[in-house]
């Protein structure tokens, strides 16, 4: 119905909204990479020249970052994490900075850096743990960034040898927060 609408600027406001409201939704339902969820973002993106929130904005760049992340492409990955840190120096909302310091351990992750996933892992953790456990923050992928930091910390310790460390870092913190979770998001980890 909204696309039968002629071009305005309102239509394209509640379009835009649409579009960024159904971009998590198709990456827990079709996937992050696949192409209904890039035309979610990319069509986003358009739209966005005519201007949005800050969230809006963020929430554009997580999705953008996802496309080619999951789509293997970790350099496009990278350059859109450049993007988006350009964007949370100039807003530095602590959900934003989690949410990035999460794009950069999980390209280390994949790209075999295991020391700077977990500095970066330690880094966001640190931050979820010091600002953000007591309050709810927004999802803007498919998953929440605290337990997918507990989850691949373990990953990272494992495989960098520390076997008794990675049981307790996914420990304590992981399963504790997805009981606490359990109603925001049927998904929680990678």
């Amino acid at each position: 119905m909204l696309l039968t609408q002629p071009e305005s600027i309102e239509r394209n406001r509640q379009e835009l909204r649409l579009q960024l409201a159904l971009g998590p939704v198709l990456m827990a339902t079709r996937g992050w990479a696949a192409l209904e969820t890039e035309g979610a973002y990319l069509r986003a993106e358009k739209l966005a020249e005519a201007g949005v929130t800050l969230e809006q904005r963020f929430t554009l760049l997580v999705g953008l970052f996802a496309i080619f992340y999951v789509g293997g492409k970790l350099a496009a990955a990278r350059e859109r994490i450049k993007q988006t840190w350009n964007f949370v120096n100039q807003h530095p909302e602590p959900a934003f900075i989690l949410e990035t310091i999460h794009h950069e351990w999980t390209v280390a992750l994949c790209a075999g850096e295991l020391e700077s996933a977990q500095s970066n892992i330690e880094r966001g953790l640190a931050l979820y743990e010091k600002q953000l456990r007591s309050v709810s923050i927004p999802l803007h992928t498919a998953h929440h960034p605290a337990v997918c930091g507990y989850g691949e910390g373990a990953h990272v310790l494992w495989l960098r040898g520390h076997p008794d460390a990675a049981r307790r870092h996914a420990n304590p913190g992981d399963f504790h927060l997805q009981r606490n979770l359990a109603t925001s998001f049927p998904s929680f980890g990678h």
